[in-house]
């Protein structure tokens, strides 16, 4: 085999790898608009040079938007109510209502979708857009949903206790069971809440709580939450959670997202077996 065609095939071959590894990341990002999961048929949310991008058709639809394309001129103009939104292809402006809007990272065309970065939703439509490194999750909150900061699904606020004489619920940390105290975790809804004094000695971080404020803090991750918000503030990032912390009976409870934003642990849940598993993220 001469060199030339050497060459020509590992290139073939490393750009291959690439393109795997883009689609894997690509996959891993979900897009939720108040609440409900977005479906992307084609294209998936990615990251391009930090910055997560969108396909704009599939989360405006979701949200109600009208949208034409102009192929000669390479622009999406898109209506929703009273705001107009017009972006073009490579560019880093955009127009809402006529205004000149910044863009840092510009507009682009990823496997047949218009791509835009996730910030320009917030800036174009008013809403409130939330990232979570964690979960590669962008929550996008728009209209009165902006009001209550309360998500779509009705049983999320419904509390399930469950018999505390029984074993419901089973913890494994690192693949050892650990037995519950006598502050046991519930279901509000479809969220797992648990008691956060025994969950953070299990993910290994300390914690503040200050009664005067009602503030919970952990100081390692520069992360703050007010008790009876779903809002995180970590690290100047802003995080919507989907269930609030609470006290009942004397206890601070947490979601159980919150214990993986609050550590370098990976929390899970399954349903069936009643099973939470803590797991280190970082080997």
């Amino acid at each position: 085999m001469n060199i030339g065609k050497s060459v020509q095939l590992f290139t073939a071959f490393i750009s291959s790898i690439t393109l795997v590894q883009m689609t894997a990341h690509a996959q891993k990002i979900t897009v939720r608009v108040n609440g409900n999961n977005v479906p992307f048929a084609d294209t998936h949310p990615q990251k391009v040079e930090g910055r997560v991008l969108v396909p704009i058709r599939g989360v405006l639809e979701n949200i109600g938007a009208d949208i034409n394309w102009n192929e000669a001129t390479q622009t999406v103009k898109a209506k929703m109510g009273e705001r107009d939104l017009e972006i073009r292809l490579g560019s880093h402006t955009a127009l809402v209502n006529g205004q000149t809007v910044s863009l840092r990272v510009p507009a682009m065309r990823i496997g047949g979708s218009t791509m835009v970065p996730l910030r320009f939703i917030s800036e174009a439509l008013g809403a409130s857009v939330e990232w979570s490194e964690p979960r590669q999750m962008v929550s996008i909150t728009t209209g009165s949903a902006l009001s209550t900061e309360r998500p779509v699904a009705r049983n999320r606020d419904r509390v399930q206790d469950l018999d505390p004489n029984k074993n419901t619920f089973v913890l494994r940390i690192n693949g050892r069971e650990e037995a519950f105290g006598a502050a046991r975790p519930y279901l509000r809804g479809e969220d797992v809440m648990v008691p956060l004094e025994q969950f953070a000695r299990a993910a290994k971080f300390n914690y503040r709580f200050d009664s005067a404020q009602n503030t919970v803090t952990v100081p390692d991750k520069q992360l703050k939450n007010a008790v009876g918000s779903r809002w995180v503030d970590k690290s100047g990032q802003r995080i919507r959670m989907e269930s609030p912390t609470e006290i009942r009976r004397n206890t601070l409870y947490v979601p159980l997202e919150f214990i993986e934003l609050a550590s370098d642990q990976t929390t899970t849940w399954n349903a069936e077996t009643h099973t939470i598993t803590i797991v280190n993220a970082r080997p």
